[in-house]
């Protein structure tokens, strides 16, 4: 099984994002807008060579699965 350090940080990924994903905002319900944003982002400007950020993705989705409101 793969861990969170063998993922490559996608390029395009912004630093903001960075910050939150190796920080102590990762599951903070109250970043769940800007992850939101970011997945919009990925989805408005497809590119699945550098545009797929599974890491960011997955944490908002386990954002949604702790704070389901």
């Amino acid at each position: 099984m793969a861990s969170a350090s063998s993922f490559v940080r996608p390029t395009t990924r912004p630093e903001e994002i960075q910050q939150l994903l190796t920080g102590v905002e990762r599951y903070n319900p109250q970043k769940i807008g800007l992850l939101e944003d970011y997945v919009s982002h990925q989805c408005a400007n497809p590119d699945p060579t550098t545009n797929h950020d599974l890491m960011a993705n997955l944490a908002l989705l386990k954002m949604y699965q702790f704070n389901p409101t």
